[in-house]
């Protein structure tokens, strides 16, 4: 029987089988199941030490008395046999989140480590490019990795699946709940596990490192989304434990034993959360909906990527078609969530508008690396381009705007630019609708601020690929590095010299130019958007020049210089 289904799933999936048949074996087995066997153990016994012991302890996190002064600290009660009565709901809740945390750091930034580990391992032998050449989907090939590679990793976490619902449970927690909260983790860690296969795929010049890196990344990543000073709403959808306070039974929260004293912080802070005023944070099946509709699309554009790069590592990321929408479902969904949140009759800015330029400035600088080609496909674009016409009322003409809007090879500053432009298109009218008290002098700063944000990154856009037309090899590394540097040192350099109070203007020089704008005028504002978009001129037609340099052939080049050498 067993043999059967082996032979059933080789046919299905043979990369999955053969990641299973390497990992399986008895030994590895048996440590697995002792992993998380201890593991249980040492969680279960840690919460077991915390219960009062002797009847004379005066007070106790699981006592039931009344808490005093609003400490999360209860005087313990004697029940009618002399001992201490004990609030075993709140014990176990506390070990059904402890639980459930465990299990999903655990899940996520071990399970990426495992397949940027993997990678690496395959590169470094060669493998990875026969896996390639097989004669299997790239879905098949890369869904055999997300099962077969963290394969003894599922087994450990499914070992602690009975303590898990057995805590739940008797936390008197909704089984709904419960399987409900397990689905957004299985979700969280598909998106999660595929951007670790784009990851590995696309950053191999990151090395060894690679593994460690990707998912020490994760990890920081999970504690900032999930930390009290969060306040960007649409990064806490990417974290599970977003929806963990609404697990909690209402009559512990009401007795104010969570946390502390009151209502929690976190689910004050969710409550509000809304999306184009729909108040997806009012219960946790709407929350879990939207959450689980974000993972969705979040892992939809993940495998768009991965579907080009697999086969063709050198291949930009994403198509520039592919770019567009994919910029219209970001700055959709960001939007929605400060659509709900600017006030501007508080602020004269508002930090819902500070949050968005980031978010944007973060990701269109990982979107013009993604997009940018390399330089021997410009070349190839550049070399073979005149030959690319169109006959159109008997005369030849160009498809060059075709091209550098749609074509694979050509260079990406149109593409960005019309991202950009998008970009612009859904922020700006959202500023428009501002209303309050003097709400024309807050649109006027506001548009100010994104037009001065968005020409920068065109800036760093045409930086990006004149980086990437180096003859370097470690070009994308130079290109990282250099943006790394303009978009840091010069913030640096700011608060080391104090000139942000000293001289505003200089704000205008960075990638947070909206900074300037509440001490400076709108006519400097102005100036500094001139200046933008000279240095982006200046800059591409540096860039035209690389192109068209590369673009000549090699006959060319060759009797070019053999004229030189001529005799006279």
């Amino acid at each position: 029987m067993i043999q059967h289904w082996l032979d059933q799933l080789g046919d299905w999936n043979p990369q999955l089988f053969r990641e299973l048949k390497g990992r399986l074996k008895p030994r590895n087995l048996l440590l697995a199941t002792a992993v998380s066997a201890i593991g249980q153990l040492l969680l279960v016994a840690s919460f077991l030490v915390k219960l009062p012991s002797v009847p004379t302890q005066s007070d106790s996190r699981y006592c039931t008395g009344a808490s005093l002064y609003g400490y999360p600290i209860f005087p313990c009660q004697l029940t009618p046999m002399g001992d201490i009565a004990i609030n075993w709901q709140l014990w176990w809740l506390d070990v059904f989140m402890s639980v459930s945390l465990f299990g999903l750091m655990s899940l996520l930034t071990v399970g990426t480590y495992l397949l940027l580990n993997d990678l690496n391992h395959e590169e470094r032998r060669g493998t990875l490019n026969f896996i390639r050449l097989a004669p299997q989907s790239t879905q098949r090939l890369l869904v055999g990795k997300l099962l077969g590679v963290p394969a003894l990793l599922y087994l450990v976490l499914a070992l602690a699946l009975p303590l898990h619902l057995i805590t739940g449970l008797t936390a008197q927690i909704s089984p709904w709940l419960i399987l409900g909260f397990d689905g957004l983790v299985i979700a969280s860690a598909v998106f999660f596990y595929s951007v670790a296969l784009l990851f590995g795929i696309t950053s191999s010049w990151v090395g060894s490192f690679q593994a460690w890196f990707g998912g020490g990344a994760l990890l920081l990543s999970l504690l900032i989304v999930s930390s009290a000073g969060t306040q960007i709403d649409w990064l806490r959808l990417l974290s599970p434990t977003t929806i963990l306070p609404y697990l909690i039974p209402s009559n512990l929260l009401s007795s104010g034993q969570i946390f502390g004293q009151g209502v929690p912080w976190i689910l004050e802070n969710l409550q509000p959360l809304q999306w184009f005023n729909l108040p997806i944070g009012s219960n946790p099946v709407s929350l879990g909906t939207v959450m689980l509709v974000n993972f969705a699309v979040a892992t939809y554009w993940v495998w768009q990527a991965l579907e080009r790069c697999f086969r063709n590592p050198n291949a930009t990321t994403w198509s520039k078609s592919q770019s567009y929408l994919l910029v219209a479902c970001f700055e959709v969904a960001i939007v929605g969530f400060a659509a709900s949140g600017v006030e501007t009759k508080d602020s004269w800015i508002g930090m819902h508008l500070s949050q968005l330029l980031g978010m944007n400035l973060v990701f269109f600088l990982g979107l013009m690396l993604a997009m940018s080609p390399q330089r021997q496909a410009v070349q190839d674009w550049a070399r073979y381009r005149r030959e690319q016409v169109t006959i159109q009322d008997g005369h030849k003409r160009s498809r060059l705007l075709p091209d550098l809007i749609w074509a694979e090879k050509s260079p990406a500053l149109v593409a960005m630019a019309l991202n950009l432009t998008i970009a612009a298109a859904i922020l700006l009218p959202w500023v428009a609708l501002w209303d309050g008290r003097e709400s024309d002098v807050y649109k006027v700063a506001a548009t100010i601020s994104v037009v001065l944000t968005l020409s920068m990154l065109m800036v760093y856009a045409t930086v990006v690929q004149l980086m990437v037309m180096m003859k370097n090899q470690w070009r994308t590394s130079w290109a990282i590095g250099t943006v790394s540097a303009i978009v840091l040192l010069p913030v640096v350099a700011l608060f080391t010299l104090s000139l942000p109070e000293k001289v505003p203007a200089v704000w205008l020089l960075t990638a947070f130019p909206w900074m300037a704008l509440e001490h400076l005028p709108t006519l400097a504002a102005c100036m500094g958007v001139l200046a933008q978009w000279t240095a982006t001129t200046v800059l591409t037609a540096q860039l035209t020049r690389q192109i068209r340099r590369a673009g000549d052939s090699v006959s060319k080049t060759l009797l070019q210089s053999d004229r030189v050498s001529l005799p006279m």
